[in-house]
C-alpha cells in the first residue's frame, strides 16, 4: 500500500509540474504575440504596446483559453480596420508557443 500512495504522489506531483511548465509557456506565448500584435500589425510602440500585450496575458490568466486571445486580436484589428485572418493569427500564435518553449528550455540549462 505504501508503494501505491508514493508512486500516486508522484504522479501528481508530475501532473502539478507538467502543468504549471504549460501555463508558463502559455503566459510567455501571450507576450510574444502581444508584442507582435501591436508592432506588427496595429504599430504601437511604448506604453500602448505595453497595454496591449498586458491586456493579453490577463485574458490568459483569466480564462486560459488561446481561442478568446485570438478573438480579442480580431477584434482589436478589426477596431482599427485593420484586416487579417484567423490563419495569420493562428500561426502566428503558433510561432510565439515555439519560441516560448524555446526560451523556457534555454532558462533549463
Amino acid at each position: 500500500m505504501d508503494e501505491f500512495k508514493r508512486r500516486e504522489r508522484a504522479f501528481e506531483a508530475h501532473f502539478a509540474l507538467e502543468e504549471e511548465i504549460k501555463f508558463i509557456i502559455n503566459s510567455k506565448a501571450c507576450h510574444i504575440f502581444g508584442h507582435w500584435l501591436a508592432h506588427e500589425k496595429l504599430n504601437l510602440d511604448g506604453v500602448a504596446a505595453a497595454e496591449l500585450e498586458q491586456l493579453l496575458a490577463t485574458e490568459n490568466l483569466k480564462h486560459g483559453k488561446i481561442e478568446l486571445i485570438l478573438d480579442l486580436a480580431t477584434n482589436t484589428l478589426q477596431a482599427n480596420q485593420i484586416e487579417t485572418h484567423d490563419c495569420e493569427l493562428k500561426n502566428q500564435f503558433k510561432l510565439a508557443q515555439r519560441q516560448a518553449k524555446m526560451e523556457f528550455s534555454n532558462t533549463l540549462h
